[in-house]
C-alpha cells in the first residue's frame, strides 16, 4: 500500500524482486491517499479479509498507524530509529519484535477468528 501511483509502486517491487505480490494499492486505485481509510479498506477487500483481522504495519505515524486505525485495522508503528517512543501505538524497532508478539498472542488472534470482541495485538503497548 503506498501514497504513490500504483503502477509505479508495483514496478518498484519487481525491480526489487518482490514482483510475487497478488495485491499492490496506490492512492489512485483507492480514491484516496493515506491517512484516509479507502487505501486501508480496498487492500482488505482484495486481500480478503475483515479489517478488525488485518494488521498493519508502515513506518509513518500518521499515514499509516493512524490510518490503518481509522479504517478500523490493529496498527503497529514500525519506529526504526526510535524516534515516536511516546506515540501511542504498538512500536517495534524492527520487524524481528512482530514475531514473538504475533506467537505470544496467538490464542488472542484465534479468538478473534472466532468472533471474539476486539483485543490487541501487543497487550504491553496499546493498539
Amino acid at each position: 500500500m503506498s501514497n504513490n501511483v500504483e503502477a509505479y509502486q508495483r514496478e518498484k517491487l519487481r525491480l526489487g524482486g518482490l514482483g510475487m505480490f497478488e495485491v499492490a494499492i496506490g492512492s489512485d486505485t483507492a480514491g484516496a491517499p493515506k491517512p484516509d481509510a479507502a487505501p486501508f479498506l480496498a487492500g482488505c477487500e482484495q486481500l480478503g479479509t475483515d479489517p478488525g483481522r488485518t494488521l498493519y504495519v508502515g513506518e509513518n505515524a500518521i499515514n499509516d498507524v493512524v490510518g490503518a486505525r481509522n479504517a478500523g485495522l490493529p496498527a503497529v508503528l514500525l519506529d526504526r530509529g526510535a524516534r515516536h517512543k511516546n506515540f501511542e501505538s504498538a512500536r517495534v524497532e524492527n520487524l524481528t519484535e512482530l514475531t514473538p508478539e504475533i506467537r505470544e498472542n496467538s490464542r488472542d488472534l484465534a479468538a478473534r477468528a472466532a468472533g471474539a470482541p476486539s483485543i490487541c495485538f501487543f497487550p504491553k503497548t496499546p493498539v
